[in-house]
């Protein structure tokens, strides 16, 4: 399947949306906030094919890690579903970001990773 990165500060959502994901036969990277992810990302030898990204996170928020994948050109292509309880959507994000809305079900879940997962990777 895939590798998904989740990038959330809550500890128990994380390991359930790692758990539900590698049931369904994903590989899942974990990062508590956008500075781990950056580092992880800076890690990686291959990209993973999807970030799920928590908005409101410490040290480094969601919006903040958007702004720095943007001017990265490595990055630039990653796919991410941000989750978020907020109605407001980040301005300017493009076909490559869409939206989870919390909270979610297992089934939302794996429901918009499928679906988003299927759309073409280049914008």
């Amino acid at each position: 399947m895939a590798t998904i990165l989740v990038v959330e500060d809550d500890r128990d959502l994380r390991a359930a949306i790692t758990m539900t994901l590698e049931v369904k036969g994903h590989q899942v990277l974990e990062a508590a906030n956008g500075q781990d992810a950056l580092q992880l990302l800076a890690d990686c030898s291959e990209l993973p094919t999807l970030v799920l990204l928590d908005l409101e996170m410490p040290v480094m928020t969601g919006e903040d890690f958007l702004e720095t994948v943007r001017g990265d050109m490595r990055l630039d292509l990653l796919r991410v579903v941000v989750m978020s309880g907020s109605n407001s959507f980040i301005e300017g994000a493009g076909s490559w970001v869409t939206q989870l809305r919390k909270p979610f079900d297992a089934r939302s879940l794996v429901d918009v990773v499928d679906g988003f997962m299927r759309v073409p990777a280049a914008r």
